[in-house]
């Protein structure tokens, strides 16, 4: 396997439990360096990126989810007066 082909995460990574529990592993053992050193060591063809999150659409996913959790529950949704959300 080449050095690029086994950086990246596919699904025949995931198609055994060895290979699984490998990039388990790894994937554990760069966490506990991040979190103890904030430190993060890339081996040969692996890249990393910032992602920028947005919370701009947040409240519309809360009055989705709110709707949904509702409904299914069988509540009115009679606590938009007690618990609004600012958009």
């Amino acid at each position: 396997m080449s050095t690029s082909s086994r950086c990246r995460t596919s699904p025949e990574h995931l198609s055994s439990a060895d290979t699984t529990a490998q990039l388990s592993a790894r994937f554990a053992y760069a966490a506990a360096i991040k979190s103890i050193n904030n430190l993060l060591l890339l081996g040969d063809g692996e890249s990393w990126a910032r992602q920028q999150i947005d919370f701009a659409s947040l409240p519309e996913m809360v009055r989705t989810f709110l709707q949904v959790a509702a409904g299914a529950a069988d509540i009115p949704i009679m606590l938009w007066a007690l618990f609004p959300i600012c958009s």
